[in-house]
Order: structure tokens, then sequence, then C-alpha cells
């Protein structure tokens, strides 16, 4: 009986193991806080009122939007999909023109990636984005 026990004990400590493990690895992103989230706390206060004006007009005269996020760290992910998954779950962009542009700075990592929506692809074209 005690075996028996011992069984059932296991196959709900191995169920419930299955269904919480997504959660370890989900990544909590910051909530935006406009155009420029300096979660990483390195722009000045001028230098950021300036970008935050610049990404207005921007928008304003374009429809584009850009985003530009310094953090500490993205680890344990890769840069690219960091990016890729913030740009969709913050929308950057109009809904049905994929207009965006997301700057993503990763300071310990030492890492720096320029994400760009499929509709701004033929103004800012990958290979030009990476460099």
């Amino acid at each position: 009986m005690i075996t028996q026990i011992r069984g059932k004990i296991t196959q709900i400590f191995i169920v419930i193991l299955f269904l919480t493990a997504p959660l370890c690895f989900a990544q909590d992103f910051p909530p935006p806080r406009g155009y420029v989230n300096d979660f990483a706390d390195i722009l000045s206060n001028e230098y950021e009122t300036k970008l935050n004006a610049f990404a207005s007009e921007l928008e304003n005269k374009t429809t584009s939007q850009i985003a530009i996020v310094t953090i500490d760290s993205i680890k344990p992910y890769e840069i690219e999909d960091y990016a890729v998954r913030l740009f969709e779950k913050w929308g950057i962009g109009k809904k049905g023109k994929d207009n965006g542009v997301l700057i993503l700075l990763a300071l310990s990592d030492r890492n720096l990636r320029i994400e760009v929506g499929y509709g701004l692809e033929g103004a800012i074209p990958d290979a030009i984005a990476k460099q």
C-alpha cells in the first residue's frame, strides 16, 4: 500500500513539474514607458527628452514607430530572440503596417540589436540594421 501511495505521489509530482516548467522559462518583459525605455538608467534626462521628441516627430510624419530600449541583461536569452519577443509583445509599429523599429541595448551583455518590422524592411534592410 505504501508503494502505491508513493507511486501516486510520484505521478502527481511529475504532472505538476510538466505543467509548471514553462513558467520557469517564461520571460517577463517590462512594460513600455514610451518611445525611450531606459531600464539600464544610462541616458541623461536631456538626451532621453531629445530621443522622445525625435521618435514622436518621426511617428507624426511617417506613422512609423521607434522604441529605444536599454536593459542591463537579457540572459539567458540570445539578443535576436529577446528582441523579436519584445517587439511582438509591445506591438511596435502600426497594426497592419508593421512599421516599427526596436533598438535594443543589453548593457551587461555588451549586445545591441536593431529589429525592424516587415513594413520597413525596404527602408532599413537587415544588412543595414546589422551594421
